[in-house]
């Protein structure tokens, strides 16, 4: 008897385990909005990433085994549909032009998973582009909501914006796009100067502009390590501590300290990106902290900050992350050994 549920057991796991290997498919959820003089009525989408068909993976069962996110049709067909569907006849003649810049399915451990999103809407007349609006959130849900809930996400911005006017600036050309990450960075303080200003930053907004909350204060090190820092208060007429939680960076002789899991960490660049090297348990997991918004859908709340999953080792492994330029979210890139 014991052993027929032994082999019962590992029937239902294995069983379990071959279905997880099939893929999740990912699709546009087609909503029953009309929405009435839609200034577009087609929608056109730039970038590898529309005619991609793997988005990353979630995990579905105990075992942990992956099961990769893809997609059958094409996004940049489905996003025909969509304006297809949407729009009537009284939507005007103009091209909407959709830049694809991330999409990506991640597992969160807990039975929780989560999707960054990033894309760059524009108005195309002919061979320019104007700046609608961008969409950068990361949605975080359950493993078996992640999907739809992104789809919402998606569905949702596009048809909030075919309304829209572009926003009065310059307008892009082709090439442009193409390089839209460096031409952000050009109209970023923090990243066209090398010299930068001393001080505390509780924001990658103030850090981005070069604009520091606290010019005045002390720095307590140990061993040259970032322990605390200090400002002057004031009302109390004395120095006191400020909770690392409330500091994103702070500047001191031109260089750069990020504050991620109360820990101070410098910052190097590398061809015009801001990169660090930080220490985490073995087995955990940090959700990007910073400016990101965490969406957990239409019916739930927005998360912020960072929020750590530790599977309980002591041992330490370096991270090495990337400063994201437009939200200043900690983006990991490699394990270092």
């Amino acid at each position: 008897m014991k052993r027929l549920c032994l082999i019962t057991v590992l029937y239902t796991l294995f069983g379990i385990s071959m279905s997880a290997q099939k893929n999740a498919k990912f699709e546009l959820i087609m909503p029953d909005t009309i929405i009435e003089n839609s200034l577009y009525n087609r929608i056109e989408c730039l970038n590898e990433l529309c005619d991609r068909h793997d988005f990353g993976f979630i995990i579905k069962n105990i075992l942990g085994t992956k099961t990769p996110i893809v997609t059958e049709v094409p996004i940049s067909v489905q996003l025909d549909t969509l304006i297809e569907r949407v729009t009537d006849a009284t939507a005007g003649d103009k091209t909407l032009f959709l830049q694809l810049r991330d999409i990506n399915f991640s597992n969160i451990g807990a039975g929780k998973c989560l999707c960054h999103i990033r894309f760059n809407l524009y108005e195309k007349d002919d061979t320019i582009y104007k700046f609608i609006n961008m969409l950068d959130t990361t949605v975080y849900n359950n493993t078996n909501k992640i999907i739809n809930e992104t789809s919402y996400a998606i569905t949702d911005f596009i048809i909030q914006n075919l309304n829209n006017e572009p926003v009065k600036g310059l307008p892009y050309s082709f090439n442009d796009l193409l390089d839209i990450d460096i031409i952000e960075k050009e109209n970023t303080p923090l990243y066209q100067h090398t010299e930068y200003k001393n001080g505390v930053y509780y924001s990658f907004h103030s850090l981005a502009n070069q604009q520091p909350d606290i010019t005045k204060m002390q720095v307590i090190t140990k061993k040259d390590v970032i322990k605390n820092i200090e400002i002057f208060d004031e009302t109390k007429g004395k120095w006191v501590k400020v909770k690392s939680d409330n500091i994103y960076a702070v500047i001191i002789n031109n260089k750069i300290y990020v504050v991620d899991d109360k820990k101070y960490y410098p910052v190097y660049s590398n061809e015009n990106n801001l990169m660090f090297v930080a220490l985490k348990s073995s087995g955990s997991f940090i959700l990007p902290s910073g400016g990101l918004t965490f969406s957990a859908g239409r019916n739930g709340n927005s998360l912020g900050g960072g929020i750590s999953f530790t599977l309980g080792s002591k041992s330490k492994d370096k991270v090495l992350y990337m400063i994201d330029h437009i939200n200043g979210s900690f983006i990991f890139k490699d394990m270092l050994h």
